[in-house]
């Protein structure tokens, strides 16, 4: 089940770079995402999207159904259960750590041999990065959490529906000119470099989130979930 998942990660991002690899006005047109101010929402939300979909099906079920194989094994063996949840947390953040290192790779290869790019790899980019990677491991984070709650398959669903409802909301939002603490509230726009102020394209900009403000709330918020889920964990009936 995970190969296929894996598989169908790597066919998102042939998809996404055929999309729009050789038509981006950046290297990394995923890190930028998805501007306020287009007429061409939806294609721009599809392309942004389709990998980090494949990345929601495949950590689907992270929690609950290795609890039902060989985690049931190991905490009836007096296995911590702090240590247990906390060991998955950790491998996903791992497994983010590759998605975003391979998703890079793929778009840097398309960028050396196609495109004019220079100075690629600086500060800009590196923050870019971080607060893609850390909008990502909240917004799957939160999947996780869900999983203790409900079943693996209708967190799952909560989650891409999520992710989809805030780029879009966030939009409208901006458009009736609403406070901008609200935005603050859709963790998958601090990972858009048009909406947090990083991208290099300043004429799609709509800044509603300060990366440095959303950095801070982003760690805040995964000691918080990683917390809630311990505290959730512990007080489950396994056996």
């Amino acid at each position: 089940m995970r190969i296929k998942g894996l598989l169908f990660i790597i066919v998102t991002f042939f998809f996404q770079l055929t999309l729009l690899g050789s038509n981006g006005t950046t290297a990394f047109p995923f890190l930028d995402g998805v501007p306020i101010s287009t007429s061409n929402d939806y294609f721009l939300i599809l392309y942004w999207y389709l990998p980090i979909m494949a990345m929601a099906f495949f950590i689907t079920g992270y929690f609950r159904v290795a609890l039902h194989s060989h985690g049931m094994l190991n905490l009836t063996r007096n296995y911590s259960r702090f240590k247990w949840i906390l060991t998955r947390f950790l491998n996903v953040m791992f497994v983010l750590f590759l998605f975003v290192s391979a998703q890079i790779l793929f778009f840097y290869t398309n960028s050396v041999m196609f495109q004019p790019y220079y100075q690629i790899f600086n500060k800009m980019f590196i923050l870019l990065t971080v607060m893609y990677y850390l909008s990502l491991l909240i917004t799957f984070s939160f999947q996780l959490l869900l999983e203790l709650f409900i079943e693996p398959q209708l967190a799952q669903l909560t989650t891409n529906i999520y992710i989809i409802f805030s780029i879009i909301l966030a939009k409208q939002l901006y458009i009736i000119g609403a406070p901008n603490f609200i935005s603050y509230l859709l963790i998958p726009n601090y990972g858009n470099g048009f909406r947090n102020g990083l991208s290099y394209v300043a004429d799609h900009q709509g800044v509603i989130i300060h990366y440095t403000v959303g950095f801070f709330i982003l760690i805040t918020l995964q000691i918080c979930i990683i917390g809630v889920s311990v505290l959730k964990f512990k007080k489950m009936d396994i056996l």
